[in-house]
């Protein structure tokens, strides 16, 4: 058995309480509902002052405002983040779980159609599950002060949001957020 002194267990308490302050400040820095997150400045409606129009792959004009009154995941991506391509695979594998009850938008940042669909297709992701919709100007990503990638932001059916996740989502995450939205 070891024997210490007094100071090194006074010692070793400091060190102790050191160690369980970073921790409670690193999961306050990471939960969405910290002061600290962002998420305070986030808890916008999907409809903006302005409505912005997308168009889909395929050209056709999309609003934001026609997936109201139905829970709504959008993915802020690009071609270039290495993230996107596991994030946009546990999206389309969501969506296959869940089915029509759950609307996932995968909003590209500022690329050329023909630069998405060579990516998809590189990557086999299955664009019939998840609606992809090019966004030339960034306005979503700006919209919803945007400064990680990728990000994935949770709209309950009222259209307001309840969770922006910055950075990279975790499948077990978005797995938990989406049945969070969907109860």
């Amino acid at each position: 058995m070891i024997t210490l002194t007094v100071k090194q267990k006074i010692g070793l308490g400091l060190l102790i309480g050191i160690v369980l302050m970073c921790g409670a400040v690193l999961f306050a820095l990471r939960s969405p509902l910290s002061p600290f997150s962002g998420l305070h400045n986030d808890l916008k409606t999907i409809e903006p002052p302005v409505e912005q129009s997308y168009t889909d792959l395929d050209g056709n004009p999309v609003k934001l405002s026609d997936f109201r009154g139905k829970p709504l995941i959008i993915n802020s991506w690009a071609t270039w983040m290495p993230f996107s391509k596991e994030e946009l695979e546990a999206l389309s594998t969501l969506k296959e779980s869940k089915g029509d009850a759950l609307t996932i938008l995968a909003i590209n940042r500022m690329e050329d159609k023909a630069v998405i669909r060579a990516y998809l297709a590189t990557y086999s992701i299955d664009d019939s599950k998840i609606i992809f919709l090019v966004d030339p100007a960034d306005t979503f990503y700006k919209g919803v002060g945007g400064y990680a990638m990728p990000e994935t932001v949770f709209y309950a059916t009222d259209g307001v949001i309840t969770v922006h996740t910055r950075g990279v989502l975790a499948p077990e995450d978005l797995k938990i957020s989406a049945e969070a939205l969907l109860d």
